[in-house]
C-alpha cells in the first residue's frame, strides 16, 4: 500500500495507515477475527507499507480472500490518495472485486 501525493518526505506520508489480510471468503470484514487473520502492516506513517504472505493449507483453493486498507483517522483527517498493489507468483491470481465503504 503506498501513500500518494506530497508529505514533504521520501519515507513518510501524510497520514498514519495499514492494511491486513484475511481468511473470510471475500466478504467485507466487520470486526477483527484473529483466527481469520494471515497477516497485517501495522499502523504506520511509513509512504510505502508492505509484508510478504504465506498462503498456507487452512483453505481449498481457488479462494478470496479479504484485503482490509485503513487510515488510523475517520473523516477528513484520515483522507488521502492511496494505491494498493498486490504480487504474485502465480500468473492465475487476480483481483476480482473491490469496495469502498465510507
Amino acid at each position: 500500500m503506498t501513500q500518494k501525493g506530497d508529505s514533504g518526505s521520501s519515507f513518510k506520508g501524510k497520514n498514519f495507515i495499514g492494511w491486513m489480510v484475511a481468511r473470510l471468503q471475500g466478504k467485507v470484514m466487520a470486526k477483527l477475527d484473529k483466527r481469520a487473520l494471515m497477516t497485517k502492516a501495522g499502523i504506520s506513517d511509513l509512504k510505502i507499507l508492505s509484508q510478504e504472505i504465506e498462503f498456507d493449507e487452512k483453505v481449498n483453493y481457488p479462494y478470496n480472500f479479504t484485503i482490509v486498507c485503513g487510515s488510523r483517522y475517520a473523516g477528513p483527517q484520515g483522507e488521502g490518495e492511496f494505491e494498493l498493489k498486490v504480487y504474485a507468483r502465480d500468473s492465475r491470481v487476480k483481483i476480482t472485486k473491490l469496495n469502498h465503504l465510507d
